[in-house]
Parts: C-alpha cells; sequence; structure tokens
C-alpha cells in the first residue's frame, strides 16, 4: 500500500519539467478529451509557456513569477492537474486522489533518477 503524499519536495528540478511530467501523466477528464492539444506531450519549453500564462492569469509578469509565493494549475489543455507549487515543493493532494495514491512521487522520482519528462510511468 501507498502513503498518501501531500507535499513533495521538487528542490533541484526545474518546475517546468515537474509540471509538464505531471501532465503527460495526466488523463483528460469530461469534456477535456475534446480538447484541441490533447494529443500534445509536454515538453519543458511547453511547461514554461503555460507557466508564463498562468502568472499572466493571476497579474505578473514572467519576471514577477519568482516572487508569486504559489501558482496553482487546476485544468491544462483539458487534463486535471489539481497541483499547487510553493516554493521548491509541490502539493499533489489532488493530483494524487484523481490518479491514484503515489502517482505524482512516481512521476517526480522517475524525473530525479534521469527520466524523461514524457515518460508515462507504464
Amino acid at each position: 500500500m501507498v502513503t498518501p503524499v501531500t507535499e513533495i519536495d521538487i528542490a533541484g528540478l526545474k518546475k517546468e519539467q515537474v509540471l509538464a511530467a505531471l501532465y503527460n501523466n495526466a488523463g483528460a477528464v469530461g469534456l477535456g478529451s475534446l480538447h484541441p492539444h490533447q494529443g500534445t506531450t509536454a515538453t519543458e519549453g511547453w511547461a514554461r509557456q503555460a507557466w508564463r500564462t498562468q502568472g499572466e492569469m493571476v497579474g505578473r509578469s514572467w519576471r514577477g513569477l519568482r516572487r508569486i509565493k504559489h501558482i496553482r494549475f487546476d485544468y491544462l489543455h483539458g487534463r486535471l492537474l489539481k497541483v499547487t507549487f510553493r516554493g521548491t515543493s509541490v502539493d499533489v493532494t489532488d493530483f494524487d486522489r484523481q490518479y491514484g495514491p503515489g502517482t505524482a512521487s512516481c512521476t517526480i522520482d522517475r524525473l530525479r533518477r534521469g527520466g524523461s519528462i514524457d515518460d508515462s510511468g507504464s
């Protein structure tokens, strides 16, 4: 049995890599399966643009994103993420609730071991 984890330390990893890896291991929910980007595999550059867009939505410039205390991604291009980045950690409570306990932790552990952001985990 996997012990549920709520916060994962991502120190040493790029937040864009973590976001892309979680996105690539998330599934479409409801009408999200009809989203035009549904077949897209996220790259680090793609995730960087998602960070910029999210920052603009909360009224911050790209440079100002460094000063934001936290940033949350609920849905991204039709995929349910529900993750909150805070400093050098990410809250994955709701991600794991959707995809199973330990899913986010396994995804991030693969990154730490040098895995690709598009590894599916299967």
